[in-house]
């Protein structure tokens, strides 16, 4: 089986809304936790938020740049070993929102961010070829906490019932999985850097922060949905 651990990141102010995480299989989720657990622990952090990283406060007060650079970078190398990709999927939630009224079964941008991911899994050719392996099918881990946590997995099991490589949906706290807390930073910064003007003078450090921590995984699928086109309703 593989699993696909997931967070979401943005606010009701913000233009974007994403949905983001990793996949791997079971086994190699197993050894990533253990692997990653000792790294954090090292650096005296019981959990990754990355807002707080971010913004350096709480377990992260006092930390330098480079100390958040060092930390980052080790933790998806951790990654890199077990990790096959990374996905993220964002709406652009005004344009999203003006067209659904016209469909009476589309749900909030966040539900179809779901739709989005899989969509994605579908069409990724490391994916793909993973797919073409005997028994394989794929679960979802969700971070919860979200209000549209409901809607999500009921959406995913419409989805597991026409295709039945999507085998289950559950929802956890992001302190239960180091996996649910790098999905958080590739959600937050993937969010961000869309709503972040380019002129904005931190918008180039924290591209490049960003890009250099997760080429650490090789493959990543990072998509933005901006238009939706609607020729009938479905």
């Amino acid at each position: 089986m593989i699993v696909i651990y997931l967070d979401d990141s943005g606010e009701a102010a913000d233009p974007f809304i994403t949905l983001a995480g990793y996949l791997a299989t079971t086994g190699e989720w197993k050894k990533f936790e253990a692997e990653a657990r000792a790294y954090l622990e090292a650096f005296g952090v019981d959990h990754l938020h990355t807002v707080d990283l971010h913004r350096r406060r709480k377990a992260f007060d006092g930390w330098s740049r480079e100390k958040v650079r060092e930390f980052a970078n080790g933790l998806f190398a951790i990654l890199g070993k077990y990790s096959v990709v990374g996905m993220s999927f964002s709406v652009l939630k005004e344009v999203f929102n003006a067209k659904r009224v016209n469909l009476k079964r589309e749900g909030a941008a966040t539900t179809f961010c779901i739709k989005g991911i899989v969509a994605r899994l579908l069409s990724n050719p490391v994916v793909v070829e993973i797919l073409k392996w005997d028994g394989v099918d794929i679960s979802i881990v969700l971070e919860k906490g979200n209000r549209h946590d409901g809607a999500i997995v009921k959406e995913f099991e419409r989805i597991s019932a026409m295709n039945g490589r999507f085998k289950s949906i559950a929802l956890a706290d992001k302190k239960s999985a180091i996996a649910l807390q790098v999905a958080d930073f590739l959600a937050y910064f993937s969010r961000r850097l869309l709503c972040l003007d380019r002129s904005h003078p931190r918008y180039d450090d924290e591209r490049a922060f960003f890009d250099e921590v997760i080429k650490n995984v090789v493959n990543h699928d990072l998509f933005v949905a901006t238009d939706f086109h609607v020729d009938e309703p479905y």
